[in-house]
């Protein structure tokens, strides 16, 4: 299942008051239904605004984009998020 990525300056989130808005967590995973809260978390928005400030991005290839994370990119360990089983 394709996850909604973060938005920095506005979440993506669906519509409470319609509740076809919701039919896609039907068959959502536990890790699924993690990130659907995490995502609203504003302190993980927050982080993520910080965060989104230490990565670039370029693109190599049609529909394909190199992302690098600067050293000094602030940890997202707290967050429980790993990446190639390291936590950021």
């Amino acid at each position: 299942m394709r996850r909604p990525s973060v938005a920095m300056s506005q979440p993506m989130m669906p519509d409470g008051q319609d509740v076809r808005a919701y039919s896609y967590t039907s068959g959502l995973s536990r890790i699924d239904w993690a990130w659907e809260f995490l995502r609203r978390n504003p302190e993980f928005q927050a982080t993520m605004a910080t965060f989104s400030k230490h990565v670039t991005s370029k693109a190599i290839a049609p529909n394909v984009t190199l992302y690098r994370l600067a050293r000094e990119a602030p940890s997202l360990k707290d967050w429980g998020l790993l990446f190639r089983g390291i936590a950021l």
